[in-house]
């Protein structure tokens, strides 16, 4: 939700970005438009812009009919289908905020036009141009789908990495793809632990095998994992085993 002054008025700019057709796009709007009107006492200005497909099928206003005929309930809404209007246009007349969307509009779906508002960006590097050359890098990387223009555009934001580096939203995906990439390993780690305890519960105690294929998905600390492979291999008895592997699947691991 973004606030604007429109004709000397203080307003409210609501602005939902699809980029598949949703059939209930209209009744979201208005539920928004309503929760935000009676929040901020101000008048909402609703727009939903659709990037790939859908939007055709959308007649604005929203009308609701009461039961003897009459208008009910207005919506007044505005669709725009970017994929429709020509890049040159939005480069040519459209605020800035809009550019990063260009690879979505008519003939955007080129490196030398992503380039062109890269370029601009790049050339008054600030707290805005960062996040919005972040933005432009982004949804490019949505739209593009031939891998030579995705390869492409990694080697042009290698160029931008020092201005991009300073950007809040370029840290947060890097963090968030790191933190992912910890996730995997941790993952990994955790499969091979279970898989190595499940092949020792096999070979040194195996009634104790459906049990252990049952308990230890359980487990996610992988430390827990560790010491009970230790524990299991040093068991003495089918017994001990049991008892370590119950004890590691308790909220307190071992």
């Amino acid at each position: 939700m973004h606030e604007g002054i429109w004709y000397d008025n203080n307003e409210l700019v609501l602005v939902e970005i699809q980029s598949t057709p949703d059939a209930k796009i209209e009744q979201r709007l208005l539920g928004y438009t309503i929760l935000a009107h009676r929040y901020h006492k101000r008048f909402v200005n609703a727009y939903v812009i659709f990037l790939r497909d859908g939007g055709e099928m959308l007649k604005p206003l929203l009308v609701r009919k009461r039961a003897d005929g009459r208008d009910g309930l207005i919506f007044h809404y505005e669709v725009i289908i970017l994929r429709n209007i020509p890049y040159q246009d939005l480069l040519a007349s459209a605020r800035r905020g809009i550019w990063p969307l260009i690879a979505f509009a008519k003939g955007g779906k080129r490196p030398e036009v992503v380039d062109t508002v890269l370029t601009r960006f790049a050339s008054e590097p600030n707290e805005m141009t960062r996040e919005l050359l972040s933005l432009t890098a982004l949804f490019a990387s949505l739209a593009f789908t031939d891998p030579q223009d995705r390869r492409w555009l990694e080697r042009r934001l290698a160029m931008l990495e020092d201005i991009l580096s300073e950007a809040p939203l370029y840290k947060s995906l890097i963090a968030r793809g790191e933190e992912e990439g910890r996730e995997k390993e941790r993952e990994k780690q955790l499969l091979s632990l279970r898989t190595t305890l499940i092949d020792l519960f096999q070979e040194s105690f195996p009634q104790l095998s459906v049990l252990a294929q049952e308990k230890l998905p359980v487990i996610s600390d992988p430390d827990v994992l560790q010491k009970l492979i230790v524990r299991v291999a040093r068991a003495r008895d089918e017994k001990d085993a049991k008892t370590y592997l119950l004890e590691a699947v308790r909220p307190n691991g071992m």
